[in-house]
């Protein structure tokens, strides 16, 4: 089987490469998807394109293989695989034709009917802002806020209104912040303006992965309240004094948090003994974000700013680091979901 991937070659290049498999050499629980549709990640992606490695650990060599969310068709399984051929899946595969993944070891998830592949891809960044939902001691009545208005800051500030907190929008940006005033999110406000940050929230999500965001996001917060850091961290500042984030920590009671979503296990747990004080599981959150998009109760199509071809990878990459007021939710279309067939 011929397959095509989109790979980080260089220091701000990706290309578009042959690569072969076989579903002969199919693992017992392992299974082939072709692929209709992948999401274009601009912060993490961005950062991989320009060569950045996760905080912490070291940059892997190129070629290296990039993007975490794909939604295709299974076209080959194993006898132990989790699906069977036919079914429509999302799992976080690369941006590639065929996707190789063990349902034992691997998330691997059937989309409900009705979702459509390019909603159903944003499971991936709903499920970051999700994590922090799961875990904070906020509720249903308090005050919220994002800083940042990118994708996951969008979708954790509609998130925040589904769970019934009156919710702020922070980012520099109009387009972004008219943006979510159009998914739900009534109040955004700029932080330059005077007298617009102010210390009422009982729960603010940081998304912008910025150092100055988070000065934003401790503005925010209210005396005892909670900030948790969605947005990772890829780039230093060294204008940033570290006093002005420790010094209000201190004085204001605050507590500062990670928002990681990798601080749930992947596998849904909620049947297991002694489980029933488990906040939830990567699959588990995975599950919700699905049925929150497949209600339409939180809104993505309105991110869809471009969709590529694969080919076209090039410029999609450029844009997510050179035209962030103008591209946000990438989406590369690989083949429509009424084509997909197994014909090899």
């Amino acid at each position: 089987m011929q397959g095509k991937r989109i790979m980080v070659t260089a220091y701000r290049q990706v290309q578009l490469l042959d690569f072969e498999t076989s579903p002969d050499d199919l693992g017992p629980a392992e299974v082939v998807i072709r692929t209709h549709t992948t999401l274009l990640s601009g912060g993490t992606e961005g950062a991989w394109f320009q060569g950045l490695p996760l905080p912490g650990r070291s940059p892997t060599p190129y070629p290296r293989s990039t993007g975490y969310a794909n939604v295709g068709e299974v076209v080959a399984a194993g006898p132990n695989a989790t699906v069977r051929p036919g079914d429509r899946v999302y799992t976080m595969s690369n941006h590639t034709s065929l996707a190789c993944v063990d349902t034992a070891r691997q998330l691997c998830l059937k989309v409900p009917e009705g979702l459509p592949a390019e909603e159903a891809v944003f499971a991936r960044l709903v499920t970051v802002p999700l994590a922090t939902l799961r875990t904070s001691t906020a509720r249903i009545g308090d005050r919220a806020a994002v800083v940042g208005l990118g994708l996951v800051g969008n979708l954790g500030a509609q998130l925040l209104v589904n769970a019934g907190m009156e919710t702020t929008g922070v980012d520099l940006v109009p387009a972004r912040r008219e943006l979510a005033q159009r998914c739900g999110v009534a109040h955004t406000i700029d932080p330059r303006e005077e007298g617009a940050v102010q210390p009422v929230h009982r729960l603010v999500l940081e998304a912008s992965g910025t150092a100055k965001g988070a000065v934003t996001a401790i503005a925010l917060a209210q005396l005892g309240g909670e900030v948790s850091l969605v947005g990772t961290p890829w780039v230093a500042d060294p204008a940033v004094p570290s006093k002005d984030i420790i010094e209000p920590i201190h004085v204001r009671y605050l507590t500062v948090r990670s928002g990681w979503e990798w601080q749930f296990p992947i596998p849904d747990v909620r049947d297991q003994p002694g489980a029933v004080h488990q906040p939830g599981s990567v699959v588990h959150n995975h599950q919700c974000a699905f049925e929150l998009l497949r209600q339409g109760k939180v809104r993505v199509r309105e991110l869809i700013t471009h969709r590529f071809s694969p080919e076209d990878c090039q410029r999609a990459y450029d844009g997510a680091v050179d035209r962030k007021s103008e591209q946000l939710g990438v989406i590369f279309q690989w083949e429509e979901e009424q084509e997909i067939g197994f014909n090899e």
